[in-house]
């Protein structure tokens, strides 16, 4: 299920909830840990980006900004 984030302290607390898989940075701004007993870092969520354009548009670019950073 989908909870909002105002919600996960009283979704704990009332038993609607009782495991919660999210992002380090929602993790922390909910304070998640002070509502379960467990705690696990599973590296399961990495954010992957990919930039798609177009290649003679890409080559008309300068050298410093077409090279990876």
């Amino acid at each position: 299920m989908t909870i909002q984030q105002p919600e996960v302290p009283q979704a704990f607390l009332s038993g609607v909830a009782n495991i919660m898989m999210t992002s380090t940075a929602l993790g922390v701004e909910t304070s998640a840990w002070e509502y379960s007993k467990y705690y696990y870092v599973t590296n399961a969520m990495y954010v992957k980006t990919a930039v798609i354009t177009n290649e003679r548009t890409f080559k008309a670019l300068p050298a410093d900004v077409r090279r990876p950073s």
